[in-house]
């Protein structure tokens, strides 16, 4: 897939402990002229409600269909009733979410870029799972529902693209495919946190994030611009430590291939150690990704604490954290990926420290813009700084160096986003 709604499952990761999952009530079942039990109307609707968030608290092979029933108070066997199988129940939740932004799309006057902008921004904060659920679960789906996704996706963004370029004529196409899909990140950042504001003010607020990234003059490019740096992957050097060998393969197959996807054997392959001898340097897969992740997370770390030494006020010192936070992802795109998508695959203690350690470096972010801007509540700053964050994590997948063109046009969307 190559949507932008991709982005971070990090951000979802970084501003709470834990995401409460929202099911709709129970209806208690109405009892016939014969006092048998009816089943509610929207028994169907509480079922994909429920599915939807377990599936992006969770994840997909973690929650099974008992798991589901329990949270509607129903047996598994009535699941099947209204759903083939788990994969039927995804795909129905994940095509329900897509509809209702088509439909939105479509019913915008053509070439109402604020109309549009505001209609999918309601869409987004009412249908809070899609984003994850497209980004990191629907490649569980046949291949055959995942290019329709693509496709469905795809056609959303080309909606906001067009508009665009008829309110700015002077974008070319590709300049307004990486806007569009910038704001369409920052429109899908809902589905990453839990933050929730005021219908009206969060809409608003939503609006102007994405509005901010449409507007941005950071595109069309001057004439002259450095192309993205290429990093030159084919021939890697060799490393002296077997350890790290380990690492680096498990690193490059976790995050193009997906944890539940990648065997201890296959690490142990692609890193050159054949047998159980991978077993010396991590206990097992878990243990592995954990090393990962912490990885990661002293990687981020470090950015920060380069941008604190600066020495400069809050808005200086946001912009380099931005800054380093791209310089990452550009420098280790599959890290990042494994980092935005494969934690949930943590055992839980393991899981909620990561957690913790995420949700500390994003509150430095926040911390940041409280201070820097003085208009916003502790809420909004948050909600503002996933959306920032959310624009940026797109970029990991799906050749994003490709369509951004330069760091540089990164950093300014991201920063625009912050208002900064």
């Amino acid at each position: 897939m190559t949507i932008c709604l991709r982005c971070a499952y990090f951000t979802s990761l970084l501003t709470k402990k834990y995401i409460k999952i929202r099911v709709r009530p129970v209806v208690v079942a109405e009892r016939g002229p014969t006092g048998t039990a009816k089943r509610p109307r929207d028994r169907k609707a509480q079922i994909a409600d429920a599915a939807g968030g377990m599936f992006r608290e969770l994840g997909y092979h973690r929650v099974g269909i008992e798991d589901i029933a329990g949270a509607v108070g129903i047996t598994g066997r009535a699941i099947y009733r209204h759903f083939a199988n788990k994969q039927d129940l995804l795909a129905h939740v994940v095509s329900d979410g897509l509809a209702r932004l088509e439909h939105t799309a479509d019913e915008q006057p053509e070439g109402d870029l604020d109309a549009l902008v505001t209609g999918l921004a309601a869409v987004m904060l009412e249908s809070r799972n899609l984003g994850v659920l497209v980004q990191r679960e629907a490649r569980h789906l046949p291949d055959a529902d995942q290019a329709q996704i693509s496709r469905r996706t795809e056609t959303v963004v080309a909606t906001i693209a067009s508009a665009l370029r008829t309110n700015r004529p002077d974008l070319t196409a590709d300049d307004a495919d990486v806007l569009a899909r910038g704001a369409f990140a920052v429109l899908a950042s809902p589905s990453y946190h839990a933050v929730v504001l005021p219908r009206p003010a969060g809409e608003d607020l939503l609006t102007r994030m994405a509005g901010a990234a449409l507007a941005s003059p950071a595109l069309p490019r001057p004439a002259g611009t450095a192309p993205a740096v290429e990093f030159d992957d084919s021939a890697p050097a060799e490393r002296a430590s077997r350890r790290e060998a380990v690492l680096a393969a498990a690193i490059e197959l976790f995050g193009r291939q997906g944890y539940a996807d990648v065997r201890m054997e296959d690490v142990g392959a692609a890193s050159g150690i054949t047998g159980p001898s991978v077993y010396q340097h991590f206990a097992g897969k878990a243990d592995l990704l954990m090393a990962i992740l912490n990885r990661g997370a002293e990687w981020l770390q470090l950015g920060v604490s380069q941008a604190f030494a600066a020495g400069g006020d809050a808005a200086t010192t946001l912009r380099l954290v931005v800054r380093s936070y791209v310089d990452h992802l550009r420098q280790h795109d599959d890290l990042m990926r494994v980092f935005l998508s494969e934690t949930i695959y943590l055992p839980d203690d393991e899981r909620h420290a990561i957690r913790r350690v995420q949700h500390e470096y994003l509150a430095e972010w926040v911390r940041l813009l409280e201070a820097a801007r003085g208009d916003l509540t502790p809420a909004e700053a948050r909600f503002v700084v996933q959306g920032a964050v959310a624009l940026l994590n797109d970029h990991v997948h799906d050749d994003g160096r490709a369509r951004a063109g330069t760091d540089d046009v990164l950093v300014q969307l991201s920063l625009e986003v912050l208002g900064l």
